[in-house]
Parts: structure tokens; sequence; C-alpha cells
């Protein structure tokens, strides 16, 4: 017996592993800027002794933890999903580079800070963060093809 995927099946599969993914990144950025905004002390703390943010880790400690919970909002929208992932995407990456220059291009050991474990090493950080923004690509692209799928059903 053949099954037969037509383009309402498709789209359905497309949805539930769209929603799947969202789910997970909602759920991770939610989790990030929430305990960020408990631990506001200890992460100001930590900001004060990387190299890099430390001029500017009177504003960070503030503005990072509001937006890990504004991209969680965000993505809950379908307006607002698509830039969500891209500033998903982009921030991720970015965050990629700075530990690959405070890791190599500084003369200070600074460990990093997590919410989730409190021995993190710099290599389960840069996993993390290029695991999320792999992510958010399939969620981007998955998003994509949903939006191809239903244009030409209507």
């Amino acid at each position: 017996m053949e099954v037969i995927l037509t383009h309402t099946n498709k789209a359905t599969c497309t949805k539930i592993l769209l929603k799947i993914c969202i789910l997970i990144l909602l759920l991770y950025f939610y989790s990030l800027g929430l305990q960020k905004c408990i631990a506001l002390s200890s992460y100001r703390f930590w900001l004060n002794r990387v190299p890099v943010a430390k001029t500017f880790s009177d504003i960070l400690y503030i503005i990072i933890p509001v937006l890990q919970l504004l991209l969680a909002a965000m993505l809950l929208h379908k307006k607002t999903r698509m830039a969500a992932l891209y500033y998903i995407i982009i921030s991720q990456l970015a965050y990629v580079v700075l530990i690959g220059y405070i890791f190599y291009f500084t003369p200070y050991l600074v460990w990093p800070w997590h919410p989730f474990w409190t021995k993190a090493d710099w290599f389960e950080i840069l996993l993390l963060t290029l695991s999320t923004a792999w992510l958010a690509f399939v969620s981007l692209k998955l998003h994509m093809k949903l939006l191809k799928i239903e244009k030409r059903l209507f």
C-alpha cells in the first residue's frame, strides 16, 4: 500500500515540524531571559568581567534578558515569527564570534555564564549556541516552505 502525500498532507507535516521547532526555541529563549532576570545581580557581575562587554555592561545586563523575553513573545505571533528567526540566527552567530574573540584574542580567563548549569565550558556554550542557530535556520526554511505550499493551495 502506497501513501501519497498531497499538498495538504505536506502542509500538515510541515506545520507540525515548525510548531515543534518554534516551541523548542520559544521555551529556550523564555527560560534564558527569565533565568537572567531572576539572577540579575550575578549576570551583571559576570558581564563586568567579560573583556569585550565590560564597557557596555551597565546597559547590556538589562537589554539582553528583555530582548530574550521579547524574542520568545515574537515567536508566538505569526506576523513577527520570521523577524524573530532572523534575529536568532544573527544574534547567535554574533555570540559565536564573541566567544571566539574572547577565547583566542584576549589574555583573560573568563568562564561562561549560563543559567542551566554552573560549570559550563566554552565548547558546550558554543555547541548550544550553534545548535540554536541551526534550529532557527531549519524553522525559517520550514516557515518559508509552508508559505509556499499555502500559496499553491489558495
